[in-house]
């Protein structure tokens, strides 16, 4: 069974954008795409998931929260915003 992972990526600026990934290669790619352009986006939230579809409602649920709420969960569980890239990456 493949994991999904419902991410949160933030630009120096706490710009986010998230997305939901089945491999971790998709989100190294995503991430050296990103970071690639003038952008440099980091890991900063992940949840796992074991299937699609329920990954997919946690991400339009985040989606739906006003920006200050999702940064708040990133505050709580990644006080100093660092990348957590390296967390799933291993």
């Amino acid at each position: 069974m493949n994991k999904h992972y419902v991410c949160v990526l933030a630009f120096k600026d706490r710009t986010l954008h998230i997305d939901v990934v089945s491999r971790t290669s998709v989100i190294k790619v995503n991430l050296d795409t990103i970071n690639s352009a003038e952008d440099n986006y980091k890991l900063v939230f992940f949840e796992e998931y074991q299937d699609k579809s329920s990954a997919d409602e946690r991400r339009q649920e985040i989606e739906s929260w006003l920006k200050l709420r999702v940064q708040k969960v990133v505050d709580i569980f990644n006080p100093q915003w660092e990348d957590w890239s390296n967390r799933i990456f291993n």
